[in-house]
Order: structure tokens, then sequence, then C-alpha cells
């Protein structure tokens, strides 16, 4: 079996001769740390190569990649990645999400100043790291609003989960055969029972500006080709914690499967949890299901 270092290698090769796709394949991986240790300055610096070979989705991953660091700089990318895609093209629905979940957070003195590098862009027919930034904006982030008024729910209780698992500052209830794997340090923990059950841990930080339910359309959205969701999010406070559950019927290679999908957010924490069960067998135990997410709650 071809190691995760040699195939980062095989990538590195064709990236190296000029091929865009393999420069975007290169920075995800010194993003992710795969096959390669993690950099993200040199997969930045593969990002905006990309651009420059003429990959339409380039500019928003360069957008994303940026934005909290340098916000005005990441929507600049992400408007002219916009623009600039041709028409059809797949990138322009990646890059539309990702302009309608950054603008509104930033102030309108980051808008107005973004819009004018955007347009010395323009005007040279070239890109952000080609002009100097026209601006200093000292707030570019709107406050973060106040969370609406939400009802208190009951969580439901299992006698069937007794094994408790902590992940980052939270803690969940599984069943006692669970077997728990790390599939990111300190960021990313599954679970399975079963043969047939799954439950994918992650707990993160909200971004600066960024709240629970802008993080929640967001997500869901980046996982529209493998997840349709059923219904409307619903969102309620469980252990006085601001929480939103939703429920997913699987797509493409998620065909066959649901899932029962739990935001939780205390201050600037977030735990996302994931359970996935056949669909055949989703309703039978959808009672356990409900109480494992339910059990979510900050450790």
């Amino acid at each position: 079996m071809t190691s995760e270092r040699a195939r980062f290698g095989w990538w590195l090769r064709h990236a190296e001769a000029g091929d865009g796709t393999a420069m975007l394949e290169v920075a995800t991986r010194l993003e992710r740390g795969a096959g390669a240790p993690a950099d993200a300055r040199a997969a930045l610096g593969w990002y905006r190569r990309a651009v420059h070979a003429g990959v339409a989705l380039a500019p928003a991953l360069v957008g994303e990649t940026v934005f909290e660091a340098d916000p005005i700089a990441g929507i600049t990318w992400l408007m002219l990645g916009f623009e600039r895609a041709p028409d059809g093209d797949e990138a322009n629905a990646t890059i539309a999400t990702s302009l309608s979940m950054h603008e509104p957070r930033l102030s309108d003195a980051a808008v107005q100043a973004a819009q004018v590098w955007a347009d010395a862009c323009r005007e040279r027919a070239q890109w952000p790291d080609e002009v100097p930034a026209p601006h200093y904006v000292t707030a570019p982030f709107r406050p973060r609003p106040p969370p609406p008024p939400l009802s208190a729910r009951t969580p439901r209780h299992s006698p069937h989960l007794t094994r408790p698992l902590a992940f980052g500052p939270w803690r969940i209830a599984l069943p006692p055969a669970a077997a728990v794997e790390t599939l990111r340090v300190g960021q990313h923990v599954k679970a399975s029972w079963g043969g047939a059950f799954a439950v994918h841990l992650v707990w993160t930080t909200l971004a600066p500006g960024l709240d629970v339910e802008g993080y929640v359309l967001r997500s869901n959205a980046s996982t529209q080709r493998l997840w349709r969701p059923e219904a409307a999010p619903s969102r309620f406070l469980l252990y006085g914690v601001d929480t939103t559950s939703c429920v997913f019927t699987g797509l493409g290679p998620s065909s066959g499967q649901r899932a029962l999908k739990r935001f939780a957010a205390r201050e600037a924490h977030l735990a996302v949890v994931t359970a996935v069960a056949p669909d055949a067998l989703f309703e039978a135990k959808r009672e356990l299901l409900e109480a494992l997410v339910d059990s979510l709650r900050p450790g």
C-alpha cells in the first residue's frame, strides 16, 4: 500500500511541474499534515500558486485560509474569485457560500476597504497578493450578536450509555463496547460499535464574530454533496448550552445512511457530534442516538 508520504511526493512532483490540481492537493495535505509535516505558511503558498495557475477554486481557498488573520484580505480574495470563476464552474457555488458566511461578519468599514482593494486589483487585472492593501481597519469584525432567547430542553437518557468520554473541554456518554480512535489529536475523535454505528466528535473554537448559527449554516452548506437536511435545524438550551440539532439523509458516498448531528456552543467553545447509522436501522435506534447526542455537555 502506498504510504501517505509517497502520495505526497507524487503530488508534489506534479505540482512543481505546474499542475494546478496537484498544487491544491499539496496545499491541502500541508494544511492537514498528511504525508508531510503540517505547515500552514507553505500550504498558503501553494494555494496562491494554484491561483496563478488558473484554478478557479484556489482564490476561495486562499480567502478561507487568510480570513481570520486578515479578514479584509480574505473577503477580497473571495470577491475576486467569485467574479473571475468561469460561468457554470462548480467553484461559483463554493465561493458564494463562503461570501454569504463571512461578509455579514465584517464591519461596514472593513467591507468598504475590501471593495477599494478589489477595485485596485480589477484596474490592474491582478490578485491581492500583487496589489498592496490600501486599508487599515482597527476593528474589522462586527460585534457578535447576543444569542436569541431559547427554551430549555430536558435531555434524554439511556441505560445503554455507560462509557464516559472526554474530548477537549467537552464530555459525552457512549456504549460500553464503543471502540475509540483519534483522527486528529486535540480536535477529532471517532467512536464506533456494532459494526454499523459511528460517532464523530469534533471540537473547535468559534472564530471572532461568528456565532453558532453562522457556523451551522456554513457547516451544513459544506456537506451538501454528502448530506441532505430532512428539516430545518432546531435550536434550544441543553445543560444551559446553546444547542442546535439536525437530521440528515446521506447522498452520494453517504447514501444508505442517516445522521443525527448536534452543535453545542458555550462562549467561544464549540462541539460538533455526528451520529451515523444505516438508514434501515436509524429509526429503531433513534432513541439511543438521541440520548447519545443529548449527553454532550461541557466537561
